[in-house]
């Protein structure tokens, strides 16, 4: 019985550390798209470069949706 209490609660530990890595990761993918977006404004004058930080910027988008 005590072994099988130990393995609910490394189980429980190990579920709330992917909560948190999954809620840092989101944070980091939103906080790409947002410079990828922002480093876009930039560079209107570039337009190759310009669209590359926009497709980015929407992948990054979509890895943030895709993490909710």
């Amino acid at each position: 019985r005590y072994n099988e209490l130990k393995l609910n609660f490394l189980c429980i530990k190990l579920e709330r550390y992917m909560v948190d890595i999954i809620t840092w990761l989101r944070e980091i993918e939103h906080l790409a798209y947002k410079a990828y977006l922002q480093a876009a404004s930039i560079y209107d004058d570039v337009p190759k470069l310009k669209k590359f930080l926009e497709d980015i910027s929407a992948d990054e988008a979509w890895h943030y949706q895709w993490l909710n």
